[in-house]
């Protein structure tokens, strides 16, 4: 593909073929391509070329190296047909647009025939911008022909340069001209007509004394240079300037006001780089005035700092707006005809013709700001029709607007949303405020700070300036004081500024039941809430909960996260619980009582058994409403785990010990997909000192059933035993049948584990007849899978087939989609034994499907180490090891000992099938350890087998394996 070229001479010459810079070889060719150049498309006689490139002495091989420097010019570009042979020498092929003097030229003769100022100085500009220094060709000055080109091109900027200050000084940019012509005519100070704009710009802008020294200036300047007085142009302006020709003024009259109105910059500005690099890409440099005009808005919470940001980046962008800026908070002035009226007036038109209708005062203010450039800030607007009227017509004006929502209705260049600063940001900003030594002396009480000021710029301030107003305190002392919630908003107060009025504005702009939502989901704990929690806690429709959520989100006061999910900020939260409710204890109850709804249909779901408690359930049609529990249960209460240990804690901290349990026996699922076993052990603590101290014993009992199946889960099956012991003795106590049945299904496996067959069956026989009795189907088929498990390992192989089969079915009349999946891979490892693979494969494909619907390490696990069981069925022992590593390091991620075992001694089988010994030696090694740890008499006895099997010689290792 023929790359795209683009050829510069407006500068060093520079050749790019899509954007990259060419390498043009030695400066002989680079001299050759700018003597083409010269004149492009026109051919160079070869004499020519030779006497330019060696003057008067060139070598004998000149033509030959001529030649030459074509050949590596060609191969450079790309392109064979850019540089032709025509007689009698060379021409390059140059395509419309490719050649930066080209489109100078172009640009150059169109702004100087332009009538209209602003699009004739628009355009010049942008003709100018493609030169990339003073000289053409400067990096080769030492060819005649390319010399005399440069001059030629100089001049031709020299021109562009003067049209485009006439039309500046049109448009009344006489002001920002001065630096601008006092370099000009340094640096070229015969040019009388440069001295002639000088000295009209200086009078423009009062400076009369100066425009007339600078006539002293040009006179001298000519009179040593030249021996020559100014000519009639010169002479001319000095006898108007002396006499104050009115007609040096602007055309109509006076020059218009540049208003700067913008609130000054922060010395101490941080962060925000990104922002505002968005921000100045959009409203810098030169645009169309018949564009539309470039809106930038930035929407945040309130004490973000978004005053703060567009002041500052107002400055940054300023001098892109020389005709001035304007600046209005619609707070405390939200009437835009009265904002019309004050933009007028600073903008130079006299109070009697600024018109009373408004329509008229905004077609007035498009006029008097057509084709100037001109910046308008419009702080804290409240809706997109405070500042429809306040928009310039024309494009070459630039336009901040500040507000707590998001104008989505407002049609906008780009939308900025500002979020808390980042810690290193709002370190940076504490240190600016109160000096590095302080912050670098109390590193850690500053990031502490920094937490409790959440990242909000106008905390951060306040915290600040109370520490410089009191150089004896540590940083410390500040963060003791505002480690209590309750009056952390009083402390972050410093004369006028302070936080919660930032936040109430904001809160009493809302309805009331915009209102008493707030308040409500600001009493709980978890750090995000899905939308139907809004509905329980009003206890109404999702409908008018949702509506009531768009209006906290659009006010700032809640953020959204996730579909149909939302957080507070957290001093937003703090602000959001001074505010006190009468019986919002009850709107916690439905809350809470909607995630237990969502916990029972889970584990429903999920087959691994309901057992509840007392609490009523909130309106569990509404809690699961669209939430495809059935589809994904355990990925639904992934979703929520951290919502359900804020309430376990919440609910222990109210005294709520039912509600307490239930949560935490209801977050199972959660915990051990994602083996989440710290968390799992807290809420466990925590549920059942609560239950312990209200004399809860149904509580007490479920609290020591959960803490077993925590250890079992571990494979610590002594001290899951203990626990389940414990549980079963208070449910008996009680008369809880329910809890009994459960707690034995348990027993039941523990005694498996250890090898007590007989026990293991007869007590999940007596969990299964009891959960049938009671109704529990899915906890019933868990039972009949247990006993077929024991079946499988011991041997009795068509019994399994037939037990697990009905558990399969029972599972699926259920529900129960765990306890099927479960089963399934069981009844794929007895047609494994039995030797029927094509059989045990399709009960495999129940796990892959049910890994692919939940996800999650664990499901995973068991996929690749069934397949690798398959694998090895089949004597395809190359397969079988690879997936048996995977499922070997999943176990390793999990932390689950015996998944590890297993692994580890299928991929001993796996090897010894290729022989691999010693490899198979140090697998059953490993195992073995872990038999030991984990006391699992079963699994020690099938291992010391294997090693019998090993054939004598096999080297013993004792490290573990790591595949």
């Amino acid at each position: 593909m023929i790359p795209r070229l683009e050829f510069a001479v407006l500068g060093p010459l520079l050749v790019t073929a899509d954007g990259e810079q060419i390498d043009l070889g030695p400066p002989k060719a680079r001299g050759l391509l700018a003597l083409l150049l010269c004149d492009p498309g026109k051919p160079i006689a070869v004499q020519t070329l030779i006497n330019e490139l060696w003057g008067e002495a060139p070598p004998k091989s000149a033509a030959k190296n001529i030649q030459l420097y074509v050949h590596t010019l060609r191969r450079a570009l790309g392109d064979p047909e850019r540089i032709v042979r025509r007689e009698p020498g060379y021409l390059v092929v140059v395509a419309p647009g490719e050649l930066d003097e080209r489109r100078f030229a172009e640009l150059a003769a169109q702004g100087a025939a332009e009538t209209d100022p602003a699009r004739a100085a628009r355009v010049l500009r942008t003709a100018l911008e493609l030169w990339r220094g003073e000289d053409a060709f400067a990096d080769i000055q030492d060819i005649p022909l390319v010399r005399s080109e440069a001059r030629r091109l100089a001049e031709s900027r020299v021109v562009a340069v003067r049209h485009r200050i006439d039309a500046d000084l049109q448009l009344g940019r006489h002001a920002e001209l001065v630096p601008e012509l006092v370099a000009l005519t340094g640096r070229n100070p015969l040019r009388e007509r440069l001295w002639a704009r000088l000295m009209t710009a200086l009078y423009r802008c009062g400076r009369k004394a100066e425009a007339l020294e600078a006539f002293s200036e040009v006179r001298r300047v000519l009179a040593e240079e030249t021996g020559l007085d100014p000519g009639p142009e010169l002479q001319a302006l000095q006898r108007a300037i002396l006499t104050s020709d009115p007609a040096l003024d602007l055309p109509g009259g006076r020059s218009p006001l540049r208003p700067h109105t913008l609130p000054g910059d922060l010395a101490d500005f941080t962060g925000r780089a990104e922002e505002l690099a968005v921000l100045r890409e959009t409203l810098s440099g030169e645009r169309d005035p018949d564009a539309p005009v470039p809106v930038v808005t930035v929407s945040g919470r309130g004490g973000i700092g978004k005053t703060t940001f567009a002041v500052h980046a107002a400055h940054r962008v300023s001098s892109a707006y020389p005709d001035g800026q304007l600046f209005a908070d619609l707070h405390t002035r939200a009437d835009p005809l009265e904002v019309l009226g004050r933009f007028l007036r600073a903008l130079g038109v006299a109070d009697a013709h600024v018109p009373e209708d408004g329509d008229e005062r905004a077609s007035l203010y498009r006029s008097v700001l057509a084709g100037r450039r001109v910046l308008v800030v419009l702080d804290n607007v409240g809706d997109e029709g405070q500042v429809r009227p306040l928009l310039p017509g024309s494009g070459t004006c630039g336009v901040i607007v500040t507000s707590r929502p998001r104008l989505g209705g407002l049609a906008c260049t780009r939308s900025i949303d500002l979020e808390g600063l980042s810690d290193t940001e709002g370190l940076r900003l504490l240190a600016a405020i109160t000096g590095r030594r302080r912050v670098g002396a109390e590193w850690a009480a500053a990031s502490r700070l920094l937490r409790l000021c959440a990242g909000l710029p106008l905390a951060l301030r306040i915290a600040g300036a109370r520490l410089v107003a009191r150089p004896h305190w540590r940083v410390a002392d500040l963060v003791d004081q505002l480690g209590d919630e309750r009056d952390r908003l009083d402390r972050l107060r410093h004369g006028d500024q302070t936080v919660r009025a930032s936040f109430a504005l904001g809160y009493h702009a809302l309805p009331p039941r915009a209102r008493l939502l707030f308040r409500l989901l600001g009493r709980l704990d978890a750090p995000d809430l899905p939308s139907w929690v809004a509905a329980a806690v009003l206890d109404t429709s999702l409908k008018e909960a949702d509506e009531l959520l768009d209006e906290l989100v659009e006010a700032r006061l809640l953020d959204g996260t996730g579909p149909a999910r939302y957080r507070f900020h957290d001093l937003i939260r703090v602000f959001a619980r001074e505010l006190d409710e009468p019986g919002d204890q009850e709107a916690l109850r439905r809350a809470f009582g909607g995630w237990l709804a969502l916990t029972d249909a889970a584990h429903r779901a999920a087959g691994a058994g309901v057992y509840v408690g007392e609490t009523p359930r909130w309106r569990p049609e509404i809690a699961t409403a669209g939430l495809r529990v059935a589809d994904r249960p355990v990925a639904l209460m992934l979703a929520e785990r951290t919502a359900l240990v804020r309430a376990v804690e919440q609910c222990a901290s109210l005294g709520m010990d039912e509600l307490c349990w239930e949560l935490a026996l209801g977050a199972m699922p959660a915990f051990q997909q994602g083996y989440y076993v710290d968390e799992w052990l807290q809420v466990q603590q925590r549920a059942l000192a609560a239950c312990q101290a209200a004399g809860n014993r149904r509580g007490e009992a479920a609290m020591w059933h959960l803490l077993g199946s925590l250890h079992a889960w571990r494979r610590r099956y002594a001290e899951a035993g203990g626990a389940h012991d414990r549980a079963l003795r208070l449910f008996q106590e009680i008369g809880d049948r329910h809890g009994t049945a459960i707690v034995l299904r348990h027993l039941a496996v523990y005694e498996r584990i250890a090898g007590n067959a007989a026990r293991s069956v007869e007590l999940a026989r007596q969990a299964y007849d009891l959960l049938e009795e009671l109704g529990d189907g899915s906890a019933a088929a868990d039972a009949l899978h247990q006993i077929g498990i024991v079946h499988v390992e011991n041997g009795s192989l068509e019994t399994a087939v037939a037990v697990l089969h009905q558990a399969v079915e029972q599972a699926q009349q259920a529900g129960a989609v765990l306890i099927r999946t479960q089963s399934s891979y069981w009844l794929g490892e007895a047609y494994l034994a039995l030797g029927r693979p094509a059989e045990a494969e399709r009960a495999f494909e129940v796990i892959e499907e049910f890994a692919h619907a939940i996800g999650g390490t664990a499901a995973f696990a068991y996929v690749h180490y069934a397949r690798g069981l398959l694998h090895s069925a089949r004597g395809e022992p190359e397969p079988a090891r690879d997936r048996l590593v995977v499922a070997l390091e999943m176990s390793r991620e999990l932390r689950d000992p015996l998944m590890q075992v297993r692994s580890l001694h299928a991929l001993a089988r796996a090897y010894l099938a290729q022989s691999a010994t010693e490899e198979a030696r140090v697998c059953l090694d490993e195992a073995m350890e872990l038999c030991r740890r984990l006391d699992i008499p079963l699994w020690t006895a099938r291992l010391r087998d294997s090693l019998n099997e090993l054939p004598l010689g096999t080297p013993v290792s004792r490290a573990g394996v790591r595949p």
